[in-house]
C-alpha cells in the first residue's frame, strides 16, 4: 500500500474530497425564505486564500488542523510507521436570526461527505460531530469536526 507521505498530500486529499463532494451535495430549502438553494451557491473559504464573506447567505470555511504524531511500530527505523492525528474543521455560518434548521442541514451535508468514507493510503476518518459556537459577528456558527488518523512509513 502506498501511504500519503506528509501533510501536503494529506491536506490535498482531504480538501479535494470536500470540494468534489460539496459540488454534488443536495440542495437545501431555506425555511425562512421558502426557497430552495443549490449547495454550490454556498461559498467556500479555503485556508490562506482571499475571501470576502457574502452578504446574508450561508457560507463555510474549510481547514485542517494537525494535532500530533507518535511512533506506531517498533523495529527497523528505516521502515518505522508514524501515526499522525488531525482534524478537518468545517465552520458553517448562517445569518443571525435564521434559526437552526438551515445550519443543521448544512452541517449534515458536511458530515455526509466524510461519514463512512473509506479513505485510502493510510488515512482513516473518524465519525463527524458538531460544536455550536453561536454568534460570531453578524453570523451564527457551528463547526463540523472530523477527526482523522494518518499512518505513514518514512523510508
Amino acid at each position: 500500500m502506498a501511504y500519503l507521505q506528509g501533510f501536503g498530500p494529506e491536506g490535498d486529499y482531504l480538501r479535494s474530497r470536500f470540494s468534489t463532494q460539496w459540488k454534488t451535495a443536495r440542495s437545501y430549502t431555506d425555511a425562512q425564505m421558502g426557497t430552495t438553494t443549490d449547495k454550490t451557491d454556498v461559498r467556500v473559504a479555503w485556508g490562506n486564500k482571499n475571501f470576502t464573506p457574502p452578504d446574508n447567505v450561508p457560507w463555510v470555511r474549510v481547514g485542517i488542523q494537525h494535532s500530533g504524531a507518535d511512533p506506531a511500530s517498533v523495529g527497523d527505523a528505516s521502515a518505522a510507521m508514524h501515526r499522525h492525528d488531525g482534524m478537518v474543521i468545517v465552520e458553517v455560518f448562517v445569518p443571525l436570526d435564521a434559526g437552526e434548521g438551515d445550519i443543521d442541514d448544512l452541517c449534515d451535508d458536511v458530515a455526509d461527505i466524510f461519514r463512512d468514507h473509506s479513505a485510502q493510503q493510510g488515512l482513516r476518518l473518524r465519525s463527524p460531530y458538531t460544536v455550536t459556537v453561536g454568534q460570531t459577528g453578524a453570523w451564527y456558527k457551528k463547526n463540523v469536526l472530523i477527526p482523522f488518523v494518518r499512518d505513514t512509513v518514512f523510508t
